[in-house]
């Protein structure tokens, strides 16, 4: 599996649960998620266009299991950064 990327929670991108209205995979283990499953979505950042249009990229969505994954990686990630200044 491809090392993605740790949860960003720049510029307000706070994961909110919500229920998968339709069957779709994990965005990070590719696992599919049944109809009804609590999930955690993220909102996509926000990004420019040739022409200075802003729009926004799709959401990620995530499963119970790599959201705690991802939350501990970020939570590593930060602690590694505050020694760096400190």
């Amino acid at each position: 599996m491809k090392k993605k990327p740790a949860i960003t929670l720049i510029r307000g991108n706070m994961p909110k649960k919500k229920k998968v209205g339709r069957s779709s995979p994990c965005w990070r283990c590719r696992e599919k998620m049944a109809k009804n499953d609590s999930v955690f979505e993220i909102p996509g950042t926000t990004l420019r266009h040739a022409n200075g249009q802003y729009y926004k990229s799709n959401n990620k969505r995530y499963c119970q299991k790599c959201i705690k994954d991802s939350i501990a990686r970020t939570e590593k990630e930060l602690e590694a950064l505050k020694r760096l200044i400190a």
